[in-house]
């Protein structure tokens, strides 16, 4: 299996790439340090313990290797970032410490489950690093990192040659990190006037609330979102700028800055290649009669929306609109140009339907959200004005899920008037055959679907599950869930930034995931 074992040399090469790259590290150096070590010790255990010299690469491990490669090459285009003369344009990205924090802890995490499903299939035994210290670690790096920052900044401010552009931007970044360390709230507000231009000509998207445009903050390409003054108004328009300004995510949508323009609210984001629906129209065209993106390449983007939906839940906020048009993304293809080996970044977008929970209570605000992707009793609030809770989002996830694996809108053929009582009695579009969507993961979304909401999953559930998920596209001769896969997402448990997810039980994972007894519960 020369092609495999070649497979696991360009893994080899980028954390040899990486190392090499670290003197060119213009800020977040303990971060890369960070990431460059822990590739370093997992290649080096795959190297002396599973893949020594002379040893075969087995075919089933082909999607596994693939799948490092492209993790791997994800952690070097983000360190490749910090490296550009032109860094000020990366900065400015990856300067919020808690999403970057978070990404860090999410891409370390996805990298070693990837390593562990490859030892598993060579050993039938668990990796074991050591993870409970990796997330303070990660945060240690991070402080440490954006101290280093803050005094590049100032002391470029009072350097030489320097253009009050760059020295704006350098008093924005310094003061939102000083605030983000003494955990004060930095002030959201930019002077549209002196520090933003809007390209009209370059419409990027809209619809009934107004316009996004692309436009420049300081001399870094974003995107402005630009409110109709009919449909909005001034106080409106704060508040979902004060929302969008408390969100710090890797998989949501980094918020820049909030102001007035020609009377006009304007918000201003970070810019995005496209949005989920045009990317799945794209590649559904390109398949003909099949699913529009490989299985792991459609797992990788549910887990992504369902990490982030697990921050906002945690943070007492719903979306209330999510469907494709609502996620957007970016897409870094593979080295061998396939599909299967592609990076599809996912950001969620378009809180303007959202509403902070300030409450136990649930929410009363009927018929929100978009019909064919709406849960049915969001249908039932505006009759009988029961409260609905976050597990309408859930049912919306489901949609989505839908969405990504065929392709298709759900109930693209029915028309809007009926599908309001059909909804209500139970239908729901069908899912793909099983050579395709496994039935664990068709029963998985059947019930994010179900009628009652309390019969879903909540979003620390399904993220937990689609690991699982995952790590079984990763190796076809799982079956079940087995003590080791159990070991894996306790492993992953540990990694979570926010909390450890002490709400979640196992119990609740084994009777969420139909056809697993505890028979199959066996330790090694």
């Amino acid at each position: 299996m020369a092609a495999l074992r070649d497979l696991y040399k360009e893994c080899q090469d980028v954390a040899r790439t990486l190392s090499l790259q670290f003197g060119k590290v213009k800020f977040n150096k303990s971060l890369c340090r960070l990431l460059t070590d822990k590739y370093a010790a997992s290649l080096e255990y795959l190297d002396r313990n599973i893949l020594c010299e002379g040893d075969s690469i087995d075919l089933p491990c082909k999607t596994a290797l693939v799948e490092l490669r492209r993790i791997m090459l994800c952690g070097q285009q983000l360190v490749t970032q910090w490296t550009k003369k032109d860094w000020w344009t990366s900065v400015i990205s990856s300067s919020d410490s808690a999403s970057l924090e978070k990404k860090v802890i999410l891409h370390l995490r996805e990298f070693l489950a990837c390593v562990d499903v490859l030892v598993q299939m060579k050993t039938n035994i668990m990796y074991r690093p050591v993870l409970v210290s990796l997330e303070s670690a990660v945060k240690d790096a991070s402080r440490r990192d954006i101290h280093s920052l803050i005094r590049s900044m100032k002391e470029y401010k009072r350097g030489i040659i320097f253009t009050s552009k760059f020295a704006k931007l350098a008093k924005h970044l310094s003061e939102k990190l000083e605030a983000e360390i003494s955990n004060h709230e930095h002030p959201y507000t930019i002077d549209f006037a002196l520090d933003v231009e809007i390209s009209y000509k370059d419409c990027l998207g809209g619809g009934s609330f107004g316009t996004v445009f692309k436009c420049t903050f300081l001399g870094v390409m974003a995107a402005a979102k630009v409110w109709r003054t009919d449909c909005i108004n001034k106080e409106a328009a704060e508040k979902e700028a004060s929302l969008c300004s408390k969100l710090r995510h890797p998989n949501v949508v980094q918020f820049i800055g909030y102001g007035v323009k020609e009377s006009q609210p304007v918000i201003v984001s970070e810019l995005m290649s496209m949005d989920l629906r045009r990317y799945l129209d794209e590649k559904k065209k390109n398949a003909g009669e099949g699913p529009p993106l490989p299985l792991l390449v459609a797992m990788n983007i549910l887990l992504q929306i369902a990490e982030a939906m697990d921050y906002l839940h945690e943070n007492a906020v719903m979306h209330r609109d999510l469907k494709a048009n609502n996620v957007l993304i970016n897409v870094v293809e593979g080295p061998d140009g396939q599909l299967s080996s592609s990076s599809v970044q996912v950001k969620l977008t378009d809180f303007g339907e959202s509403k902070l929970k300030l409450h136990d209570s649930g929410y009363t605000t009927p018929m929100v959200g978009t019909t064919r992707w709406r849960a049915p009793e969001v249908f039932e609030v505006e009759e009988n004005r029961e409260k609905y809770t976050k597990s309408a989002d859930v049912y919306s996830f489901s949609m989505l899920c839908f969405e990504v694996l065929t392709g298709d809108v759900p109930f693209k053929d029915k028309p809007l008037g009926t599908l309001f009582q059909s909804i209500r009695d139970g239908m729901r579009p069908q899912l793909p055959h099983a050579d395709y969507c496994p039935d664990y993961l068709s029963e998985f979304i059947e019930k994010c679907w179900a009628t009652n909401p309390v019969e879903r999953p909540q979003f620390p559930t399904i993220c937990q599950l689609l690991v699982h998920y995952k790590a079984r596209v990763l190796d076809p001769f799982t079956e079940g869930l087995t003590s080791r896969n159990l070991s894996m997402l306790q492993q992953v448990q540990s990694l979570s930034v926010d909390r450890p997810y002490s709400k979640f039980s196992f119990e609740a994972l084994k009777a969420a995931t139909t056809g697993f007894s505890p028979s199959k519960f066996k330790s090694h």
